[in-house]
């Protein structure tokens, strides 16, 4: 009886576990994101600390998709997710947001922190992913990032939203580089490489 225990015991951990992750890449899962989002917002509202929220996207994964396959695809992104977990904290926590996108909450971290967090992650991508598309470029990333103190937003969602407009920006700017919500309205702060 209590070997059969053990057994279901590992067996429920296993679906747990299975449950609140993404199977490709080993970070959390969309569902688990959002429970962690509101506990960390509300922890940071409560104790007036700040945190930062990072969203990220891979640049022309499509494209690369449809040339190299989905199993490169595959790879590109198992990779990103080793680069974005490596230059985390324990505190920290990434998960995968959908397809190619992936999104990283940093409490207690400034803007400036943030940023360099960021273009650790973004510098690192090209040439961990660069064996994977056969290319000495690699993929690129672009980021967006919002902050609870820079930019107060009214909810956790806002906060995301914030940083995922900002990713758009990115996007629209060139790609491969980072934007900050806060300055998107007159002079953004960019980087690129």
């Amino acid at each position: 009886m209590r070997l059969k225990n053990i057994a279901l015991e590992q067996s429920l951990q296993k679906l747990q576990t299975m449950a609140a992750t993404d199977h490709l890449t080993g970070l959390s899962n969309r569902r688990i994101f959002a429970e962690i989002l509101e506990q960390s917002y509300n922890e940071a509202t409560r104790y007036k600390f700040d945190l930062t929220c990072l969203m990220c996207d891979l640049d022309h994964y499509k494209a690369l998709n449809d040339t190299l396959g989905h199993q490169v695809g595959d790879k590109v992104l198992m990779t990103t997710a080793e680069v974005i977990r490596s230059n985390l904290r324990s505190s920290d926590h990434a998960s995968r947001y959908g397809g190619d996108e992936f999104v990283i909450l940093l409490p207690h971290t400034s803007m400036d922190k943030a940023m360099s967090v960021g273009e650790r992650i973004r510098r690192q991508i090209v040439p961990a992913t660069s064996q994977h598309t056969q290319t000495k470029t690699g993929i690129t990333l672009s980021i967006g990032i919002s902050s609870l103190k820079v930019d107060q937003p009214a909810s956790a969602d806002a906060l995301v939203a914030m940083a995922d407009r900002a990713l758009y920006v990115a996007k629209d700017r060139g790609k491969n580089c980072i934007i900050v919500f806060d300055e998107i309205g007159a002079t953004p702060q960019t980087i690129t490489v």
